[in-house]
């Protein structure tokens, strides 16, 4: 019979596999993947001109692939890393903007999008 300890060591290492993989998935991918947070965090039942606003004053780019770093002419995902919400998707694009608007209407939520 597995100690409890073992057991855990073993669910941890499979984790760390799964995570490695879906890492390397996202890093090789031939599609844009990025992904943002906010600091502080935005309240979701707050106004949308609000949400709105807030995304583009506390958004930041937290990880991003090589594939979207190319597209916005740099090499390495890694150099995206904290980049400004309005660098990335400019509020002086309408597209861009509609983007953000679609996003924020939906609570953040994506599912099945092309940009």
């Amino acid at each position: 019979m597995q100690s409890y300890q073992s057991r855990l060591e073993k669910e941890i290492i499979e984790h760390q596999k799964t995570v490695e993989k879906l890492n390397a998935f996202i890093k090789n991918s031939s599609e844009a993947i990025w992904c943002f947070d906010f600091e502080p965090p935005i309240p979701v039942d707050l106004p949308f001109d609000e949400q709105f606003d807030l995304s583009y004053e506390r958004a930041y780019i937290t990880e991003a692939n090589d594939t979207v770093a190319r597209m916005l002419g740099y090499e390495k995902g890694e150099e995206l890393h904290g980049m400004r919400l309005d660098d990335f998707l400019p509020r002086t694009d309408p597209d861009c903007v509609a983007y953000m608007e679609k996003l924020v209407r939906q609570k953040f939520n994506i599912v099945d999008w092309e940009s």
